[in-house]
């Protein structure tokens, strides 16, 4: 789906969960364990995050931990030297200063995969054609020169867009998609008898240790997307 030197996109309505899916994504790379059932190369994680309060991904951090097998907060310890976590939150960022502190952090450490998020918080309009191309041009070059890979988080213009080809759509200009190596979408979906049967089928096979949260039933506490 996405190899090191190479930029991906993965957008969605708002709070539909890119945040927590791209956490998810963190500690599968750190652990080297699947993703949704893709199997992952272990690697160090760089995460910019532009948006939330830094408590926050620590709190959302700290919950990952308590139900994920590999990286479990006994195990924890040996993973934080592969995780590295800025915040612009608080400063704010431009294009120029996420790509010095992607190429800062890829000096220091062996990176293999850098997610952004979201990209809304570091450029202006993100409907000017020639402003996407060029950003995204610069991430791909970015990307090329440290030999890591790099997600950038976005969404889907407000209304419907379900009726939309998947590349079709993220908010802004067309050159978003068309520019970068791979796009992801993230569709909510209703939990009706057709969802549900999958999630009874499937939720142990990419959520192994559904089973053993506090939970009387996990598909009810399950939020169900499709993934494109």
């Amino acid at each position: 789906v996405l190899n090191r030197g190479e930029v991906g996109m993965i957008a969605s309505s708002t709070k539909v969960g890119k945040t927590w899916a791209m956490m998810g994504l963190t500690f599968c790379v750190l652990s080297g364990t699947p993703y949704l059932g893709m199997d992952c190369r272990q690697g160090k994680i760089l995460y910019i995050d532009n948006e939330l309060r830094e408590k926050t991904i620590h709190e959302r951090t700290r919950r990952l931990c308590t139900h994920h097998d590999e990286v479990s907060t006994t195990k924890w310890m040996p993973f934080r030297n592969d995780f590295m976590y800025i915040t612009n939150r608080l400063e704010g960022a431009t294009v120029e200063k996420v790509l010095s502190q992607i190429d800062l952090a890829c000096e220091q450490q062996d990176i293999a995969l850098v997610i952004v998020d979201p990209l809304r918080a570091i450029i202006g309009n993100e409907s000017d054609v020639e402003l996407a191309s060029s950003v995204a041009h610069q991430f791909l070059a970015c990307a090329e020169r440290n030999n890591v890979g790099i997600i950038l988080v976005h969404h889907f213009p407000k209304g419907d867009a379900s009726s939309k080809a998947a590349i079709d759509r993220f908010s802004g200009s067309g050159a978003w998609a068309s520019t970068i190596d791979t796009v992801m979408t993230v569709t909510a979906l209703e939990k009706d008898d057709r969802v549900r049967a999958w999630l009874e089928n499937n939720l142990s096979e990419i959520w192994p240790n559904c089973n053993s949260i506090d939970s009387e039933n996990p598909i009810e506490d399950a939020s169900p997307a499709r993934i494109e």
